[in-house]
């Protein structure tokens, strides 16, 4: 078990030393959002309505025209368009609202600082290996 335990340790900071990546920088990918600010369901455009995960042009365009029987009163609204349903409005909901200005646009794919860290692993306590 000591042994696998070094294994691992050595394996862990040569993938590290390789590929320059940290830990943080590897999680920080996994928890992105895919946009940032606000929508504003009632004055926004196809094009914008795009910029979510699993919206097309096809979904786009049937939020626009659905709205075009009247201005969405909730954010909850959006489920009347065929395609749409709890799960993206609950997973974007920060990023929708009926009033105020729209601010839209595509997140970040990662943190600047995250992905060029080059901070050097630590030796894996109980190891047996020591930093030199």
């Amino acid at each position: 078990m000591k042994n696998l335990s070094r294994f691992i340790a050595i394996a862990v900071m040569a993938l590290t030393i390789v590929t320059g990546a940290t830990l943080d920088g590897l999680c920080a990918g996994s928890h992105k959002k895919a946009v940032s600010g606000v929508l504003n369901i009632n004055t926004g455009t196809a094009q914008e309505f795009m910029l979510f995960p699993g919206v097309g042009k096809a979904r786009a365009d049937a939020i626009v025209e659905a709205r075009a029987t009247g201005n969405f009163t909730s954010v909850d609204d959006l489920a009347r368009v065929k395609g749409i349903g709890p799960k993206f409005i609950e997973k974007f909901r920060s990023n929708l609202s009926v009033d105020g200005t729209s601010s839209i646009q595509k997140a970040e794919a990662l943190d600047a600082t995250a992905s060029t860290s080059t901070a050097l692993p630590q030796p894996v306590k109980g190891s047996g290996m020591t930093a030199k």
